[in-house]
């Protein structure tokens, strides 16, 4: 009901119907989404009400938004923190993989509304790329395709300076376009190529080769 409602509702200006009702029902949202009896079925659909309630969002709730970046963060390097202790079970590894998925595409929503709105919450850049890359490094994680997507909504923030993250990430954007057998990473890889190549401008320079390369061998 949440998502569709919030799909419906028109931003007027610089707020909505929605906004009075924003910073409760994300947080709201968040609370069921990260409950430790939520099944698959409802953490997904928790996080793709919040997801829809923060791409329809009016521009009187950025500051709640920008609010939100640092929580999913913390949750995201929970995760990860878990993952480095070990001793996992197959549920408990598939759970915290979708756990994972689900915050990425949570970041990359709230960092592709702010835009160019989204300069005093730049400062939190660093350490997501440093955990989106951690994700990246997973074997067979199931959140690799929304880490993907939201290394390509970091490349659009953050423009030339992207090119910090390169040393990291190239070689995980060079992995990820040769895994032709799964079409659907290499594909999304691509995207990303394109993204940061936009982002860099001539500082792509240094990486060109290697990806075009890659990128000739795979259309043959």
């Amino acid at each position: 009901a949440i998502h569709n409602l919030a799909e419906e509702v028109k931003v007027v200006g610089n707020t909505s119907a929605l906004s009075p009702y924003f910073q409760d029902t994300v947080a709201a949202l968040l609370k069921t989404a990260f409950r430790n009896d939520a099944d698959n079925n409802l953490q997904h659909d928790a996080f793709e009400a919040f997801n829809i309630m923060v791409y329809t969002a009016a521009p009187d709730s950025f500051p709640m938004i920008k609010q939100l970046i640092p929580e999913m963060m913390n949750r995201l390097k929970m995760t990860l923190e878990r993952f480095q202790r070990g001793s996992l079970s197959l549920s408990d590894s598939t759970r915290l993989s979708n756990m994972q998925a689900q915050l990425c595409a949570g970041l990359n929503y709230a960092y592709g509304k702010l835009g160019k709105h989204a300069q005093d919450v730049l400062k939190f850049i660093p350490p997501l790329m440093n955990m989106l890359i951690a994700i990246l490094n997973l074997p067979g994680s199931e959140a690799h395709e929304e880490a993907l997507i939201c290394v390509s909504t970091v490349a659009r923030c953050t423009h030339e300076e992207f090119s910090i993250f390169m040393k990291g990430f190239g070689p995980q954007l060079m992995k990820f376009l040769k895994e032709t057998s799964s079409s659907k990473v290499c594909s999304l890889a691509t995207g990303v190529v394109g993204d940061i190549a936009r982002a860099l401008e001539l500082k792509i320079a240094p990486y060109c080769d290697a990806i075009v390369t890659q990128l000739m061998t795979n259309a043959q």
